[in-house]
């Protein structure tokens, strides 16, 4: 009920939805009353979840990471000047403030057609139906994500090393962010690799694996050029 709610809906019809959820959740779950452990709700999240457009890598050929300062009319005049992909990163503690905060970013991609992704928050990208998340190696597992979000959304994983890219692969990955190039002040606890550390990934595993990658970490306008020819990424990730 508080996730409809929290999607907007009166409460009768997020009622009746909590209601649809409950039910449908029972009949699927053949080990209902079996255990002694709450119900796993979590195959019907993931069989009614909207379906929305399959990966398509280059949408990662420019990818904004958000910044808490950045305003409605300042993304817009981004996904105008080409950006084609976002990622909104917000440490704010309030769920319902990055509820409403993601529902009004989604909102300005939406019309520009531009996909959508929230950092961390699983339950903030289920509330507003974003087209997928970004987590980092303590968060979520990535495995974790895929059974809650299902096959149709999209989910990228940070990672540094080859090995953590084969463990992002093969647990459902759709692109990992690979960095830091250079070292940045929007997140202090980023271990930069250098632009060759991204291009050892990119090169080795990523092109085994046909697994997309996006460099991150300090690119901006003046390097991002060279940052991409030399690792090969399928794009740059900036902030703003």
């Amino acid at each position: 009920v508080a996730a409809g709610l929290a999607q907007g809906m009166d409460v009768p019809a997020a009622v009746r939805r909590a209601k649809s959820y409950i039910s449908e959740a029972i009949s699927t779950n053949p080990m209902f009353g079996a255990g002694h452990g709450p119900l796993n709700h979590l195959p019907y999240y993931a069989a009614s979840a909207s379906r929305g457009p399959a990966f398509d890598k280059r949408a990662l050929r420019l990818y904004l990471v958000t910044s808490e300062a950045l305003t409605l009319e300042k993304l817009d005049q981004a996904l105008e000047a080409g950006v084609t992909m976002v990622q909104m990163r917000d440490k704010d503690p309030s769920t319902r403030a990055l509820v409403e905060k993601a529902r009004a970013m989604k909102d300005v991609c939406d019309k520009r057609s531009v996909p959508f992704l929230v950092n961390d928050r699983v339950d903030v990208a289920i509330a507003v139906d974003a087209d997928g998340v970004h987590i980092g190696q303590s968060d979520m597992t990535c495995r974790e994500a895929r059974q809650i979000l299902g096959a149709s959304k999209w989910i990228g994983v940070s990672c540094r090393t080859e090995d953590l890219a084969r463990k992002a692969k093969e647990d459902g990955a759709d692109y990992i962010g690979c960095g830091a190039c250079f070292g940045t002040n929007s997140k202090g606890d980023a271990k930069v690799i250098g632009v060759e550390g991204v291009a050892f990934v990119s090169r080795g595993v990523c092109k085994e694996l046909n697994l997309p990658i996006v460099a991150i970490g300090g690119i901006g306008v003046d390097t991002a050029r060279g940052v991409r020819d030399i690792t090969q990424a399928d794009g740059v990730a900036v902030i703003s």
